[in-house]
């Protein structure tokens, strides 16, 4: 699978689990206070493109891990890794 394809595969599970889901933009400690607005509140999907990133980041991260240890098991997380440039901020075909 190439940097694309990952990224397109990624952006259509995100949009098939996430939906219409919304993203809290306070600290969850402010709902206490009872100044929670529907302000406070954005789609998750603003998020699409962070959260691709991240998901990449943390795939190629395991990937590296199980590299490194030269087996085929899901290996733990290598901390000071990095995603591979080819993978970072690939544009994704819109649907």
């Amino acid at each position: 699978m190439n940097p694309v394809e990952l990224r397109v595969a990624i952006q259509r599970g995100l949009l098939d689990e996430l939906g219409d889901a919304y993203d809290c933009t306070r600290v969850w400690s402010a709902w206490g206070y009872g100044t929670m607005g529907e302000d406070d509140f954005v789609p998750v999907l603003d998020r699409l493109e962070e959260l691709i990133d991240a998901i990449v980041f943390h795939i190629a991260d395991v990937a590296k891990a199980i590299e490194a240890e030269g087996r085929d098991g899901v290996a733990g997380s290598v901390h000071e890794s990095a995603a591979p440039q080819e993978f970072a901020q690939t544009e994704v075909p819109q649907s």
